[in-house]
């Protein structure tokens, strides 16, 4: 069963497919993207697993291996100087909805057709695969807390001037970079923690607090009460108002998503960030020369990578505002 069609949703059309009784082997659907993309849905009626195969025209920039990641099975199955096909397969049942956000998140990347939509796919492929290769179940309780904080600086770098189309260009926690958020001669380091009891930031290498990298650099610590119910903001409601204020501008927007998915979010597991957290703390520091931490000059050539506890409580003498943390930054764009 073959059809022909516009851009559509993609949950929406594997459900149709699903429904399509049991024992008529493979159901298909074939969507024209463009006059150069070709999209054709399938599933297997037997095991309902589900399948993609993006068809290209006048395109070859796709990888030629077969290759496979938890989640799923990517391959070339034909090519031509003129013509490619990329198939992709479901390999573990439970995975069907997950399956779905990937193929809609590559159908994202060819629409409005570009001449290159190959190469956007390849290079998609490339981000699901890291993101396969780790825990594809959700985040853990101290990702959530981290990405919260980082996205509640995001917001407040916002509001304290930063233009919003060049805040999430400075957001740089989901690479794994040495800062989470960083611009030209500045950066800034985010901790935050959910104990009541001690506050204390956990530094996980030499470089972090290291100002003889960058200058002028910051740490910024955050506290949270952490409960299933109270007055404070959930992980799903902090990136909706994050979406909310990208709602102008394409191109940050699509490029918040990546970062979403490069750090391991994915809204079919908002049911699972049901915790809300209550601001308690948050203090800004100038990480200066005196500033106690260690550096990369502080320790033998053997040795590397240390982490370490920072007693924030035996901080206050390096600490400064907001208002000044951010400074150098809107002094970039004037």
């Amino acid at each position: 069963m073959t059809t022909e069609a516009g851009f559509m949703d993609i949950e929406g059309t594997y459900a149709e497919l699903e429904s399509v009784d049991v024992g008529l082997g493979q159901v298909s659907r074939r969507v024209m993207l463009s006059r150069t993309v070709n999209l054709v849905l399938t599933v297997d009626t037997e095991s309902r697993m589900r399948g993609v195969r993006f068809e290209f025209e006048h395109q070859s920039s796709l990888v030629s291996q077969v290759d496979q990641v938890r989640g799923l099975k990517f391959s070339l199955v034909s090519s031509t100087p003129k013509a490619q096909q990329l198939r992709i397969d479901q390999v573990r049942p439970g995975d069907s909805v997950l399956f779905g956000v990937v193929v809609q998140d590559l159908v994202r990347a060819v629409t409005p057709s570009t001449g290159e939509e190959a190469k956007k796919v390849s290079e998609r492929l490339s981000r699901w695969k890291a993101f396969f290769s780790r825990n594809v179940e959700g985040l853990t309780r101290e990702e959530q807390l981290g990405l919260f904080a980082e996205l509640v600086v995001l917001q407040e770098l916002q509001a304290a001037g930063v233009p919003v189309d060049r805040s999430v260009a400075l957001w740089e926690g989901p690479h794994s970079e040495v800062h989470d958020f960083s611009a030209q001669d500045w950066a800034l380091e985010v901790k935050a923690s959910a104990s009541l009891a001690s506050a204390s930031a956990t530094i996980n290498s030499e470089r972090q607090l290291d100002p003889g990298e960058i200058s002028p650099l910051f740490l910024i610590f955050l506290g949270y009460d952490v409960r299933p119910h109270s007055q404070g903001l959930t992980l799903p409601q902090i990136v909706g108002r994050v979406r909310k204020s990208l709602a102008n501008f394409a191109n940050e927007a699509d490029h918040f998503e990546d970062l979403l998915i490069d750090v391991g979010y994915l809204d079919i597991h908002a049911s699972l960030y049901f915790s809300h957290y209550e601001s308690t703390r948050e203090e800004v520091f100038a990480v200066r020369q005196d500033f106690p931490s260690l550096r990369t000059t502080d320790l033998p050539p053997a040795v590397s990578r240390t982490k370490y506890q920072l007693n924030i409580d035996q901080c206050q003498e390096w600490r400064v505002t907001f208002e000044a943390m951010v400074e150098p930054v809107l002094e970039q764009y004037r």
